[in-house]
């Protein structure tokens, strides 16, 4: 049987894009996946619209605006109560490839971070994110665009050290690994203002293939497409 994915969106007024998201979700080849729709106290009634319109996925309405961090992290401790073996953190404002799912399920053999290649025109010529570079001692990182590298090197599986909170697929064992490194972390400081994971064991990723997203960026839609990365 195959691994379930559970697909955290976090919302905040996205009617606009909802319908477009949502056909390409339905496109997917992978089909053992769950939506988890978390929904930041929209006011275009985009909550209600797709609460009402797509009754198989699990929706969460909150009463504040809860951000996009805390967001993912409401939907991440669902999927982890129902036992998801991964979770695919998506921005709302896309359109996937057919194949997202099944070739970042494929690339992260289950134990790597993995995140494809974007577009962000629906003519796939211009490429928004292709991987990055973390600075371990800053947090600074530098994303690759079309500038950075040729084309035909985007078409490539290769590892990174920075994946793009747009789409990420993460195992669960990775999920819990790095919740108990944090756990450790405040348990031993008392007093902590902010601190950077730096386990390179968790954070580095590769590169899939074949897989594209659209992005809509502002007002305009962007299309991305995806080398898969994945971590090691």
């Amino acid at each position: 049987m195959s691994k379930s994915v559970y697909i955290v969106l976090v919302n905040y007024n996205g009617m606009k894009y909802l319908d477009d998201f949502m056909d390409s979700m339905h496109k997917q080849t992978y089909t053992n996946y769950k939506i988890v729709f978390v929904d930041s106290a929209s006011t275009d009634g985009s909550a209600e619209y797709f609460k009402n319109t797509w009754t198989e996925a699990k929706t969460i309405i909150k009463k504040e605006n809860v951000g996009f961090a805390r967001g993912c992290n409401i939907g991440i401790e669902y999927a982890k109560r129902k036992k998801a073996d991964y979770v695919l953190l998506l921005n709302i404002d896309t359109v996937l490839d057919n194949n997202l799912i099944e070739e970042l399920v494929k690339y992260s053999e289950g134990e790597r971070v993995v995140s494809p290649k974007i577009y962000s025109t629906r003519d796939k010529v211009d490429i928004w994110y292709g991987g990055g570079d973390l600075n371990y001692e800053t947090g600074c990182h530098a994303q690759y665009h079309d500038e950075r590298l040729e084309k035909e090197n985007f078409d490539l599986c290769h590892e990174i050290t920075f994946v793009s909170g747009c789409c990420m697929l993460i195992p669960i064992e990775v999920i819990k690994r790095m919740i108990a490194m944090l756990l450790q972390i405040v348990m031993s400081i008392q007093f902590i203002t902010g601190f950077m994971l730096q386990d390179k064991t968790l954070i580095n990723g590769k590169s899939v293939i074949r897989t594209v997203i659209c992005y809509w960026a502002g007002a305009r839609l962007e299309i991305l497409e995806y080398s898969a990365l994945r971590m090691k």
